[in-house]
């Protein structure tokens, strides 16, 4: 990844993804898609800090660098972008084990479930690599799952390049089962993925492609597509396993080769071992956020320990 050098395929240019130098490009574009136009940044940035404070119990990072994530992502509407800073504190407030420390993740990071290519795409977006194969139910729960592609996106989204470009999804459902739907598709987990992709997450979700789909895939989709808005709905594209129908979009170039591409097969070794470096910043986020209100059960992971808790002594006393 650190490696990695630009590649030209014509006229296109495929970018190293941990590069952060803004292109000509990439400035028009926040301009034209996002409204941005940095000139006006000191006004944005403390119209949010401004919203932000007026809101009870929520100390809120309030630094540039964070606060333009949230800009960018809601267009320089400076109301919705102080919106989805909230929604996404209220969200990591009731679903934490999303947002551990790396890491306490680390041995769910490197079963190369997530990781991101070394790439980007030829409009400059990031490329998300899902491997549903490398999930074990019986070893990590949902949350779990969905936690690691979490927390390895977010480190990806600090860059610049990836918050106005935005990134693409390659989700590959080859050999997914029915342990992993039975474990993955209750109503409560559906709306928790929805609501994290759709409302608490600042970053620009362009497209998904699935790939290797089986028939069970299809039944996933049939339960998730009516959680989503219609704009993410048709931002899904079920490919199959024809890797030239995937190539129309992103090309084979900066593709591993188990997607027909020619680069070395996804190893998130090199994602993780970045990922491992920022821990220690773990500590700065979690100082902020809602204040929780102390004799209540604060969120919904506790209320499912709860429950279990609740069940195993009524267990125990039969």
């Amino acid at each position: 990844m650190e490696s990695a050098q630009r590649i030209r395929e014509g006229t296109s240019v495929y970018r190293p993804l941990l590069d952060t130098t803004l292109t000509k490009e990439d400035l028009r574009k926040a301009k034209r898609e996002l409204n941005e136009k940095p000139e006006d940044y000191a006004r944005h940035l403390a119209k949010v800090r401004d919203l932000l404070a007026k809101e009870k119990d929520l100390i809120p990072r309030t630094d540039d660098e964070f606060l333009l994530r949230f800009l960018r992502v809601r267009k320089f509407n400076d109301e919705r972008a102080a919106n989805l800073v909230k929604d996404h504190y209220r969200y990591r407030i009731k679903h934490p084990r999303l947002f551990r420390r790396p890491k306490d993740m680390e041995p769910i990071l490197r079963c190369n479930m997530f990781n991101y290519l070394a790439h980007r795409d030829a409009q400059g977006r990031a490329i998300f690599i899902m491997k549903i194969a490398n999930w074990c139910p019986e070893t990590y729960n949902f949350k779990e799952f969905v936690g690691a592609g979490n927390t390895l996106s977010h480190w990806v989204l600090k860059n610049p390049v990836t918050q106005i470009n935005g990134y693409v999804g390659n989700w590959d459902f080859k050999d997914y089962s029915f342990q992993h739907f039975s474990n993955s598709c209750s109503p409560r987990l559906m709306w928790m993925l929805s609501a994290l992709m759709q409302d608490c997450f600042p970053g620009r979700f362009k497209v998904a492609y699935c790939v290797n789909c089986p028939p069970l895939a299809d039944v996933v989709w049939k339960l998730f597509k009516p959680l989503i808005r219609e704009k993410y709905r048709k931002r899904v594209v079920v490919i199959g396993s024809d890797m030239a129908d995937l190539h129309k979009y992103i090309h084979a170039s900066v593709l591993p080769i188990e997607y027909g591409g020619t680069l070395p097969t996804s190893d998130s070794t090199e994602a993780v071992n970045y990922l491992m470096e920022t821990d220690s910043e773990w500590d700065k986020d979690s100082r902020y956020g809602y204040k929780q209100k102390m004799g209540r059960c604060k969120n919904e992971d506790e209320e499912q320990d709860l429950v279990s808790a609740t069940v195993q002594e009524e267990s125990c006393a039969a």
